[in-house]
């Protein structure tokens, strides 16, 4: 269960362009957290430490909720933060997280990395992970995370610090987000990889890294469940010679119904009512206005939480596939919060494309910004 709902929403064997030292991370790992007799606030708590006054622990609150639970941040002897976590349906496990420790984007103060474990889907079993970032935990006064979501986590080659610039890049995988036509053998499913830089505070598609995508063949399969343990899973999966290294992203090749260009006018959140007696809750959604070059005006959803409860606004808005950026053609990550990559929206150039995959189905839309 992700209760972090945010709207559309690597190992020392290197081969070609990487130069990637998975040995060598500067990202400091916790381990695994160690029960703790009593920690303020929670319930069966689980804890890790870094040296000297550096403490995250995971449990359950005393007010549990079915499936939440929450994380509380200590330093320097206080708590500075607490957020949310997993629980599972089972009575809940509290030990299921990594946390790790430094300095992503080599500016002299270190990020704190709290990565939980949501649970295992059904069927293709995929595991889910949200991972948090803080940016520059060691010497900042205010303590809101970067909060994404993640598929197929591995601390071992999830983070890979880069020699050449002497930072750390992130490794973000996925089943699905990259629409590869085979010529030979059509549509299908694919294991991908995009790499994330990460610099003062915000997360950026890395444009001068390949975005990776592996299809799920037999042989694919047998090798997932042989190395699924290994330390080197995710990216060794994407290490294959059947792996695809692509520059851009297949989605800007699209031959759209229209694309319509305009600016950003201003961002706005807003909040609205659905349901009745004890079925209505809030609504709230994070929008931009956009005036076109044409004159008219159109509503885009960047983040509305909870994504589901249609509110009766929805019905004029534009709700996009995906976000991009131009002309580096490279897409976020589907459900991806915009604002972990983009500070100031407004005043923004933007690209509205229209897809309208046949007469039956529902219009899909792509968002692009425009770089200048």
């Amino acid at each position: 269960m992700n209760r972090k709902i945010f709207f559309p929403i690597l190992t020392a064997l290197c081969i070609g362009v990487f130069a990637f030292q998975v040995s060598a991370q500067k990202l400091q790992n916790g381990g695994k957290p160690k029960s703790a007799t009593k920690v303020a606030g929670l319930i069966e708590a689980a804890c890790v430490k870094f040296a000297p006054d550096v403490q995250i622990c995971k449990g359950k609150p005393s007010d549990e909720e079915y499936g939440v639970g929450k994380f509380i941040v200590r330093r320097g002897g206080r708590q500075i933060a607490e957020f949310s976590g997993s629980l599972n349906a089972f009575g809940g496990v509290t030990d299921d997280f990594q946390a790790l420790y430094g300095d992503f984007d080599n500016n002299q103060s270190k990020e704190l990395v709290v990565v939980d474990f949501e649970g295992q889907g059904q069927g293709l079993g995929v595991k889910n992970y949200t991972i948090n970032i803080f940016p520059d935990f060691e010497t900042s006064k205010t303590f809101v995370p970067l909060t994404f979501a993640d598929a197929e986590f591995g601390a071992g080659s999830s983070f890979i610090y880069d020699a050449k610039t002497k930072e750390t890049l992130i490794l973000l995988t996925g089943w699905g987000g990259v629409e590869v036509k085979d010529p030979k053998r059509g549509d299908g499913l694919y294991f991908t990889g995009r790499f994330l830089r990460y610099k003062n505070g915000k997360v950026m598609p890395a444009a001068d890294k390949p975005i990776l995508a592996r299809r799920y063949l037999n042989s694919f399969e047998r090798e997932r469940f042989r190395t699924e343990t290994d330390s080197r899973v995710p990216y060794l999966w994407l290490q294959s010679a059947d792996t695809l290294k692509l520059k851009t992203d297949p989605a800007f090749d699209k031959k759209f119904a229209s694309s319509e260009s305009g600016t950003v006018e201003r961002v706005e959140t807003i909040a609205e009512t659905t349901g009745e007696g004890d079925d209505r809750r809030e609504i709230k959604v994070t929008q931009m206005i956009v005036r076109l070059d044409s004159g008219a005006k159109k509503t885009v959803v960047l983040l509305k939480s909870p994504i589901y409860g249609d509110v009766p606004s929805d019905a004029d808005k534009i709700f996009p596939i995906n976000f991009g950026f131009m002309p580096q053609k490279i897409l976020l990550p589907s459900g991806f919060n915009p604002f972990n990559s983009v500070d100031n929206v407004e005043n923004r150039r933007v690209q509205i494309n229209l897809e309208k995959p046949d007469a039956e189905s529902p219009p899909n839309y792509y968002v692009w910004f425009v770089e200048k």
